[in-house]
């Protein structure tokens, strides 16, 4: 987790932990909210290609506090960088907002779609899981922690799908193997003659 990450989930726990005490939110005195992701980036492992769709890897929740909580995932740039800015309608949470009992945790599947019109280059953003109260999804002050997204575009294809698939690669090399003995079949003088009786 970068140093702005981290700094934003202890902002934002101290300020949870600060508002429930001063609200009478909190039930008992040591009821706590939290919220952790996994540590490492989710990275798209090839580079993406323009009007296609791409599995990322999925974001891990935990419920790091010691009362039920609702979280919120959403995409957020929280860092500068060189890199393009990814529009948050580009990924699909499939899950926007995930209930989890305390030190419960579970994975949150992730779409990229990239628009056919999109820009080349390295792309960065944040997806962050934060504490909502129940039946909201927008924004709220609470424990939060991001991790980055990270992905290449590359230029447009030509329609041409690359990798070619191993059959294609074989189709093309028993074509290439057929030329090649004909070839040598004509310059030594075989020839073939087929009848049908």
């Amino acid at each position: 987790m970068t140093r702005t990450a981290a700094r934003l989930v202890l902002a934002t726990a101290v300020a949870a932990v600060a508002t429930a005490g001063a609200s009478g939110w909190a039930s008992t005195a040591d009821a706590s909210l939290g919220t952790g992701v996994g540590a490492n980036p989710l990275v798209l492992s090839q580079p993406a290609q323009p009007g296609r769709s791409y599995a990322l890897p999925a974001l891990y929740v935990v419920n790091t506090g010691t009362q039920r909580s609702d979280y919120a995932v959403r995409v957020l740039r929280l860092q500068r960088g060189s890199q393009h800015d990814v529009p948050s309608a580009w990924v699909h949470v499939a899950r926007p907002v995930v209930g989890l009992d305390a030190g419960k945790s579970t994975s949150v599947p992730l779409t990229l779609s990239v628009p056919s019109g999109a820009a080349p280059g390295a792309y960065m953003s944040d997806v962050v899981a934060g504490t909502v109260t129940a039946g909201h999804t927008g924004a709220e002050l609470g424990a939060q922690a991001a991790t980055q997204l990270l992905f290449t575009v590359d230029t447009a294809s030509s329609g041409l799908a690359w990798p070619v698939p191993l059959w294609g690669n074989l189709a093309a090399l028993a074509a290439i193997a057929l030329g090649v003995l004909a070839l040598l079949a004509r310059r030594s003088g075989v020839r073939l003659h087929i009848e049908r009786r």
